[in-house]
């Protein structure tokens, strides 16, 4: 059931306009957040046009954010961002783009803070440890062979 007031054209661009501006949303959030407000189906569209040809809206910007973001704050790997840019119906090409945000050592940088950080926290079986470990890194998104690798690196 859909709930809230429904937007007049004006009104819904309007409020569009102010929640672009205020964060990086995909096509997708947009979408969603015009049918929460009960808005037609070709005034959506219109809008989305709208927003695009303002600037407002960028698919390749938004994806570069989110990598970003993801992998900085959360500490994400890219399996888990290139899964979520998916998810949000994110092209490709704008995928691939974002990819090239993440700089290739901090990346490893960031896994292998990770992997000594989640193994300092176990204590037991080399191999009960180990797979703590790896479980916990690839539910975070990242590469099993550069897990391996990198656990081999440390730790063999």
């Amino acid at each position: 059931m859909i709930k809230g007031k429904k937007y007049s054209l004006k009104e819904a661009r309007s409020k569009i306009l102010a929640y672009c501006a205020k964060k990086e949303c995909s096509h997708q959030d947009v979408r969603k957040k015009l049918k929460e407000w009960q808005v037609n189906y070709e005034h959506i569209e219109e809008l989305i046009c709208y927003l695009i040809e303002h600037n407002f809206l960028n698919e390749s910007r938004f994806a570069c954010l989110y990598a970003r973001s993801k992998f900085n704050q959360k500490g994400w790997g890219w399996v888990k961002i290139r899964k979520e840019l998916l998810c949000k119906n994110i092209s490709d090409y704008c995928i691939n783009e974002a990819y090239k945000e993440l700089d290739k050592n901090d990346y490893l940088s960031k896994l292998e803070a990770l992997m000594i950080k989640k193994k300092e926290g176990y204590s037991g079986n080399h191999l009960v440890v180990k797979g703590k470990v790896f479980s916990y890194l690839v539910q975070k998104g990242y590469e099993y062979s550069l897990i391996t690798d990198k656990y081999k690196e440390l730790y063999d």
